[in-house]
């Protein structure tokens, strides 16, 4: 796999992390971060795509700086303007200083040829490490 650095982004904020996840492989994708209220719009060929979102919080939990744990963050993500995850919140789903993968499938192309990606933040900032999107017409 190749992954690109922060691209098709529109707002948020963006940090990388003095380490990556406690994860064997492409732990350090994990140490990017874009936070905040943001949008990614990546331009696709018509087709159905499986987009998956890669999760860990570093920020919030018993052991970490944020400390806080459950309900310290919480965040909706859409695409296309529908909802994927409402009200998401990362330590609830995986545990504490645990990785996450959330995976969508069916997902098409806007009108403008793109995905289009929102996070809005309900408690605090929302947040992603990675985005993957693979094509579902392509072994």
């Amino acid at each position: 796999r190749v992954w690109q650095a922060n691209v098709h982004f529109q707002g948020g904020k963006q940090i990388t992390r003095p380490m990556g996840a406690p994860v064997e492989r492409d732990g350090d994708l994990f140490r990017g971060e874009r936070f905040g209220k943001f949008n990614i719009a990546v331009p696709v060929a018509p087709g159905t795509y499986t987009v998956k979102l890669y999760f860990w919080e570093y920020w919030w939990g018993p052991e970490r700086p944020g400390k806080g744990g459950v309900g310290s963050r919480k965040f909706s993500v859409f695409a296309n303007f529908k909802p994927l995850l409402v009200d998401f919140d990362i330590i609830a789903t995986a545990g504490a200083d645990q990785f996450l993968v959330k995976s969508f499938g069916g997902i098409q192309p806007n009108a403008e040829g793109k995905i289009s990606l929102d996070f809005v933040p309900s408690v605090n900032n929302a947040m992603l490490n990675a985005l993957e999107i693979l094509d579902e017409g392509k072994p």
